[in-house]
């Protein structure tokens, strides 16, 4: 056995989880899916499933929608189809063990049965494929937590070794990027005699919040993965959540800066509430509408707001420009929800007002329900 001695311990050996193991950390997590994973050693080109002109439009040659990550969702699950540069498609079962057992798709057999009865057309891909198949690997309830991640002891955790969400929205590289730019600047104060403990307690707590918070895009969430009405909106919701907090404190150098956190902490509560709020009522629409067929295609990349809001990330705020953007985001999603809301038909009222703040684009949300109208059927149902 070898003996080494350093100034600080970083766990970053994954599912192994040293650190956890060894003090006792583990945590059981609400979020209880499990996955299967393989690859072929060619492209599987998903454009080839559907000859219709609606499914076509606007995907060929470079743009072609083989080039992307490509979801297949219906109750409880998601199937993902990703090229890699290799060469080789990778392709995995995700779902909610309420509504699907590892054990009807832990191997490579047992996968090919189940796609046959929940997406045949992927099915038929994969049975003449076979013969490229590469490798195929299972997990069991994949969703990782932990007690603590960073402490005042100089030792911290990243990675799976401390939490993991879910693949869906790919989180994990995210959170690795957080844990490892709290770390780093613990490190850094430590070793330029700056306080680090007190911060490492708050880091830690800061982290966490940041976890529990996307957690709820998952928790419970799974059931209305195969909604057409429910879930385009649903990833809207999403994606401009992440991009108005944690993607953007992220991207502002702001992630480390405790002052900032005092200074916002009213609004992250009230972005914290607004999102519960929203996660429950996606739920409750879901159950109002899981029996209505879809009716089109949407592309949610095309609408104005998401394109505003990704374009946003890029921008270089300082002093009061920051936190003007912060509570301009604040006030675009609490509008924004009004607007679902209202659009959805449910007689909700929401525990909130809105904004006529000038910071907020009041026309950004005439355009968000405008691919909803009108929509041309196409034949590959469940297409988000």
């Amino acid at each position: 056995m070898t003996s080494v001695t350093s100034r600080w311990l970083v766990d970053a050996s994954g599912r192994r989880a040293f650190i956890k193991r060894q003090l006792g950390l583990q945590k059981s997590s609400p979020h209880q899916a499990s996955a299967a994973w393989f690859r072929f050693s060619k492209w599987i080109k998903i454009d080839q499933w559907c000859d219709d002109p609606a499914w076509q439009e606007g995907h060929a040659g470079k743009t072609a929608r083989w080039y992307s990550t490509n979801h297949l969702m219906g109750q409880g699950y998601w199937v993902w189809l990703i090229p890699l540069a290799s060469g080789s498609t990778s392709m995995g079962i995700v779902a909610a063990e309420e509504f699907h057992s590892l054990s009807d798709f832990n191997s490579f057999e047992k996968a090919l049965a189940w796609l046959e009865k929940h997406e045949p057309q992927c099915a038929q891909a994969v049975r003449e494929n076979s013969d490229q198949l590469q490798d195929f690997r299972a997990i069991k309830r994949y969703s990782v937590e932990c007690e603590r991640v960073f402490s005042g002891d100089r030792w911290g955790i990243t990675g799976e070794a401390g939490f993991f969400h879910d693949p869906f929205y790919s989180p994990g590289s995210d959170f690795i990027a957080f844990a490892n730019t709290f770390l780093t600047e613990l490190i850094r104060r430590d070793l330029t005699g700056h306080g680090f403990r007190l911060r490492a307690f708050s880091y830690d707590r800061i982290y966490k919040r940041f976890f529990y918070g996307t957690l709820q895009a998952y928790q419970d969430q799974y059931r209305m993965f195969g909604n057409p009405t429910v879930m385009p909106v649903k990833i809207l919701w999403d994606y401009l959540m992440y991009w108005s907090i944690t993607g953007f404190i992220f991207m502002q150098d702001r992630l480390c800066e405790q002052s900032m956190y005092v200074r916002n902490l009213s609004r992250l509560s009230r972005l914290g509430k607004v999102n519960h709020f929203m996660q429950d009522f996606f739920r409750q629409w879901h159950e109002q509408t899981k029996d209505v067929p879809a009716t089109g295609a949407i592309n949610i990349s095309e609408m104005p707001i998401i394109r505003e809001m990704n374009q946003r990330l890029q921008e270089d705020l300082q002093g009061r420009a920051f936190f003007q953007r912060f509570a301009a985001n604040l006030a675009q999603l609490e509008n924004l929800g009004c607007e679902i809301v209202a659009h959805s038909g449910l007689s909700l009222s929401v525990p909130w007002g809105r904004s006529q703040s000038m910071l907020v684009r009041q026309d950004a949300f005439a355009h968000v329900f405008d691919s909803w109208q009108e929509l041309e059927p196409v034949s590959l149902a469940e297409t988000v």
